[in-house]
């Protein structure tokens, strides 16, 4: 178990330390010209707006969550739940600065050349790709870690909770395997979240340029 936890951690690392480096090299591209420069910064400060206000209910309801599942189970349940609540939301919040932070080189680089683009645009998603694959890796070790015991072959253990004291609402079940499903659950209630949310904000988004463009700048529909 000591020596899974070691690899495992080692290549949580390996792939938040590329992630990091993907960034750092999208951050010292150029990013072209005064008006590109402005217009990115209004995207990027809507965009983490959105992100940090959509966090704050988020919180809300992830707590609400945790604690019943703290009532009907155990109390690791629910850790499990928000840690993995808390590592996809940090997902999240990695992968929106990675994207307002690459669309402007990413456009400065295409005015040169289609694989300078393509290079630019790539590490941006690299950032994304490669965060969500350590901060997960990562977040499922530290559920290990807290709660080793759960996983260990000698003391693992069909366990029967009762839900509300009711005999017939019975749930058998390996502890550690509902650790692990409650930090899944965690990090998917924040990806639904994200997905929805932001869908609904880019639609709306959109609609707006959309109206902007017709009725104020006078730009055709084609």
């Amino acid at each position: 178990m000591t020596a899974l936890i070691v690899v495992s951690g080692l290549i949580s690392l390996l792939a938040l330390g590329s992630a990091a480096y993907y960034n750092a090299y999208v951050a010292r591209q150029p990013r072209g010209t005064k008006r590109m420069k402005e217009i990115q910064s209004y995207i990027r400060e809507g965009a983490m707006t959105f992100m940090i206000e959509e966090a704050k209910h988020m919180t809300i309801a992830i707590v609400a969550i945790g604690i019943i599942l703290w009532i009907l189970f155990y109390w690791e349940v629910a850790v499990s739940f928000w840690i993995g609540a808390f590592f996809s939301m940090a997902a999240g919040f990695i992968g929106m600065n990675a994207a307002t932070l690459s669309n402007a080189p990413t456009t400065e680089a295409a005015r040169k050349s289609i694989k300078d683009a393509l290079r630019v645009s790539f590490s941006g998603g690299s950032v994304m790709g490669l965060g969500v694959a350590g901060l997960a890796l990562g977040g499922l070790l530290i559920v290990l870690a807290l709660f080793r015991r759960e996983f260990d072959p000698a003391t693992v253990a069909i366990h029967t909770k009762y839900l509300f004291g009711i005999k017939a609402a019975g749930v058998n079940f390996i502890k550690g395997a509902l650790l692990v499903s409650a930090y899944s659950a965690g990090a998917s209630l924040v990806a639904l979240f994200d997905r929805v949310g932001g869908g609904i904000y880019t639609k709306a988004a959109d609609m707006a340029a959309d109206i902007v463009g017709k009725v104020e700048a006078k730009i055709p529909e084609d």
